[in-house]
């Protein structure tokens, strides 16, 4: 019996999940255009969905601190500043004074930051301006700045398909050896 058989399933295994990792990997960022193949239209996943992409990005900034955020950096600043006044520290804390104290300082600068922001909202819409710049971030500079953050982690869903092609490849030889 010729037992070279047996490792082609393996090899063509590994070679299939790693092009076809290799070729979903590049589907993300291309083709920048929408192509027509066949009777389908195809176009890269960020391309085509950069407007939706900007307006995620906007909305995420806007959501970025919660009011929980915000109150804990006020408490650990009056903390820090006390950091060598244990006693009064130690007092605050007890009688729950520091989280009043919080609480207050939280809603006096919220009012001041509502302020701010309505004034800065009637006079320059931020939320434009961001969005305006997101979306003019070209689809080739969205792809560098997503493979320098992400690319170990893109090149490694490439080499799991060959790794896992390559285990499947493994199975079947095993069972074609057991049926033989």
């Amino acid at each position: 019996m010729d037992f070279t058989i047996f490792f082609i399933p393996p090899i063509l295994g590994a070679f299939i999940g790693y092009f076809t990792n290799f070729v979903a990997v590049k589907l993300l960022f291309h083709p920048k255009e929408p192509k027509k193949v066949l009777f389908l239209e195809i176009q890269g996943l960020i391309p085509s969905r950069a407007n939706e992409i900007a307006k995620a990005i906007v909305e995420g900034l806007e959501n970025f601190v919660t009011e929980e955020d915000f109150k804990e950096l006020i408490r650990s600043a009056l903390k820090r500043s006390l950091r060598n006044k244990k006693s009064y520290l130690s007092f605050l804390e007890s009688y729950g004074i520091l989280d009043r104290l919080t609480d207050y300082l939280s809603k006096v600068i919220d009012t001041g930051v509502e302020y701010l922001s309505d004034t800065i909202a009637k006079n320059v819409e931020l939320r434009e301006i961001v969005k305006r710049k997101v979306e003019d971030f070209s689809s080739e500079e969205a792809e560098k700045f997503i493979k320098q953050v992400a690319g170990k982690e893109l090149r490694f869903i490439e080499v799991s398909g060959a790794v896992l092609g390559f285990l499947i490849g493994c199975l079947q030889s095993v069972l074609l050896l057991l049926l033989l």
